[in-house]
Formats: C-alpha cells, sequence, structure tokens
C-alpha cells in the first residue's frame, strides 16, 4: 500500500516538477520496497530447511532478478511506446489551422531570425523547438501513465498478502506437520 501511494504521487506530475515532488515519493516508495521485500523474502524462505537454505536463498535472488528485469523492460518499452503514442495525438493538433500554434510558430521563428538566422533557417529552428516540446509532454503524459498502471498494480495485488500463511511462533512446518528443525 505504501509504494502505491508513492506511485499515485508519481502520476501527477507536470513539467514544472520540484525536486521535492520527486524526492518525497522516492522516499515513500523506498520505504515500501523496504518493507515489501523482507516480508516477501521471509515468507518464501520459510518452509526451507536449513541444509537447503543456501540453494533456496540463491534460487529466490535469480528468479527476483529476473523477474525484476523482465518487468522493467515491460516498463522501458510502455514508456516509448506511451511516448510515440502520446505525442502523435499532440501533433495532430499543432497544424498550420490553429490559431495558438500558427502564433508559436511565428514568434519562435522571429525569435531565431532575431538571433541571426535567416528566414528558412528561423522557420526550420521553430519547427525544431515545437516537435521537442510536444516530445516533453507526450513524455510526461507517459510517464504519468505508467506511475498509474504501477499504482493500479499495487492495489490489485494487495488482496495477495491474505493467500499467504501465517505460522504461529514464526517456525515452518513441513508438510508432513514436522518442524522444519528436525530436518537437520
Amino acid at each position: 500500500a505504501i509504494s502505491g501511494v508513492s506511485f499515485w504521487e508519481l502520476s501527477r506530475l507536470s513539467l514544472n516538477v520540484g525536486f521535492w515532488d520527486i524526492a518525497f515519493p522516492q522516499f515513500i516508495q523506498g520505504v515500501g520496497f523496504g518493507t515489501i521485500f523482507v516480508a516477501l523474502s521471509t515468507v518464501a524462505l520459510s518452509d526451507i530447511s536449513k541444509r537447503k537454505m543456501q540453494a533456496a536463498t540463491g534460487l529466490y535472488n535469480v528468479v527476483r532478478l529476473v523477474f525484476g528485469s523482465i518487468g522493467l523492460a515491460f516498463a522501458a518499452t510502455a514508456l516509448d511506446r506511451g511516448t510515440v503514442r502520446y505525442s502523435a495525438i499532440l501533433m495532430e493538433n499543432v497544424t498550420q489551422y490553429r490559431d495558438t500554434a500558427l502564433e508559436w510558430f511565428r514568434s519562435l521563428s522571429g525569435a531565431m531570425e532575431a538571433k541571426g538566422s535567416d528566414a528558412f533557417s528561423g522557420q526550420l529552428q521553430a519547427l525544431g523547438l515545437i516537435s521537442a516540446e510536444v516530445t516533453r509532454q507526450a513524455m510526461m503524459i507517459a510517464f504519468n501513465r505508467l506511475f498509474f498502471m504501477v499504482c493500479v498494480l499495487f492495489v490489485f495485488s494487495l488482496p495477495l498478502v491474505y493467500l499467504l500463511r501465517v505460522r504461529a511462533g514464526g517456525e515452518a512446518l513441513a508438510k508432513d506437520g514436522r518442524s522444519a528443525r528436525d530436518d537437520i
């Protein structure tokens, strides 16, 4: 739940983001991930006997790293595709038939010409600046959507906590009901 709150906060950022807008949610995220991974490690390794613990810990870490890498690849792909998608959507509204876009283009062209560019080069530079701004806006939307999707993932995975088995006294029990210490 703590990590979900941090991703919710990160999903509401704008291009005018400041240090504390990112630092505080990142701090919350660090606390949340710390509590998740300690509890997850404890539950995942609670049924393992001492003689198998070293191999189980290694396997647990490999699985965690592999699936973390897969999740990161999915996130990077979603971010890239989102940027392209939202860039295309935003660019549909930047045409010569939109007064705001035309005014912005003329203003930027004039500024480039005032800095020494000829009229054609000034227009090309203005188009490049407009394209860069649309890409920045599209990336911000893509980041917000990605953080929101991760927040939703945390919210939907929260009920899975109730599927974890709780042991009295914290001692792992084998399938036949014997204590894991009996195997040592």
